[in-house]
């Protein structure tokens, strides 16, 4: 597996990476991920795979976000180190193709390489001036992967072919009904609407903060949990100034299903670029309903088992949250079929399930091309 993002660096890519891995571990599969250096990388939380690193990882904006981009003088020699280190079956890498890892790792490979294409984005000027070196390496991809059709968009407007929308997974035993709400964060009576993410302009923050001023004076003993860091937190803690907001910054992993757990509703009110939204289904499965921006990515996944609202628009979303609080049984209602969605089709064992056979489908493919 190759990724320039891995723990303790948050985001859906660092999650499939690292639930992939373990489920093809768990399986029998020899897996290692190769990935850029980042800080106290080594305590991740979770049980994981070999993790090679290479590089130094500096934040970088990217699509109204922010990324860890791995930079080194020589790191496209350490990438043919571990390339040639042992022999793969198999190259899987994780992103979109631009430097430094994915490009550079595809660009070296001598093995059947599959790539997963994450990111949402529009037309992208670079891949256009830099087409001749980028289409060297996607025709070297035979294994062509998206989490989601909007995923599938974006990279087909520059790179056609044939691709399998596999979606990102969720652990249904770590995120369930049958976990315990985190001890001490909710008050008797008490109501919370859930945030888990970056704390950055395309994730909604802002909306989210605004709207919420708005439900504090509809709703009694209602909170306001953010989950998440970044540059911009100190920012939203000042604007949040006077409002029953709490913000918890970076958690432990093993906390994270509690925290679901305790939540009544969750809310993810990204304006745009999001191909998918691991933090929805990880709510789904924690049977905590959701409300979320209607954006190709999210209503995707979310379809009628969720609420969802014009991106951006605060009096929609306090609308809808407020709509859920005072209505228990919708709110019922809505848990329950997330859950029975997602456990029916994005469960790791489900997405390993897929992603194995197109492994194996791949690679017959190319051994009767060699034969």
């Amino acid at each position: 597996m190759v990724s320039d993002v891995y723990y303790p660096f948050p985001g859906g890519i660092t999650e499939h990476v690292h639930h992939l891995s373990f489920f093809l571990q768990k399986r029998g599969h020899n897996v290692v991920i190769l990935t850029g250096n980042h800080k106290n990388g080594k305590n991740i939380g979770l049980n994981s795979v070999k993790v090679i690193r290479v590089g130094r990882g500096i934040l970088v904006p990217v699509n109204r976000s922010f990324y860890s981009l791995p930079v080194s003088f020589n790191i496209t020699s350490k990438i043919k180190e571990v390339l040639f280190r042992e022999s793969w079956d198999i190259v899987h890498v994780h992103g979109t193709l631009s430097p430094t890892l994915p490009l550079f790792t595809l660009l070296q490979s001598p093995y059947v390489n599959f790539m997963t294409f994450h990111p949402t984005h529009g037309h992208s000027l670079g891949f256009e001036i830099f087409k001749p070196l980028l289409k060297r390496a996607f025709d070297k991809i035979e294994g062509k992967i998206a989490v989601s059709r909007s995923a599938m968009k974006s990279i087909k407007r520059h790179f056609d072919g044939e691709f399998r929308i596999i979606p990102n997974g969720v652990d249904t035993v770590r995120f369930g009904p049958h976990v315990a709400p985190f001890k001490g964060l909710k008050r008797p009576g008490e109501k919370i609407v859930l945030f888990v993410g970056r704390l950055e302009p395309r994730k909604g923050v802002g909306t989210l903060i605004k709207a919420f001023s708005i439900v504090s004076r509809k709703i009694k003993n209602v909170k306001l949990v953010i989950v998440g860091d970044a540059p911009l937190r100190k920012y939203f803690e000042v604007r949040a100034r006077g409002l029953n907001i709490n913000f918890l910054g970076k958690v432990r992993a093993t906390d994270i299903p509690a925290i679901y757990r305790t939540a009544d509703v969750f809310v993810a009110p990204a304006t745009g670029k999001e191909s998918f939204g691991i933090v929805l289904i990880e709510a789904m499965a924690s049977m905590v309903p959701v409300v979320a921006s209607d954006i190709e990515g999210y209503r995707e996944i979310l379809g009628n088992d969720g609420i969802l609202v014009p991106p951006g628009n605060e009096k929609a979303l306090a609308e809808a949250l407020i709509n859920l609080l005072k209505n228990p049984e919708i709110s019922a209602r809505l848990a329950l079929q997330g859950r029975k969605k997602v456990v029916e089709h994005f469960s790791w064992e489900i997405v390993t399930n897929l992603v194995e056979d197109y492994y194996f489908e791949v690679l017959k493919n190319a051994q009767k091309v060699l034969h």
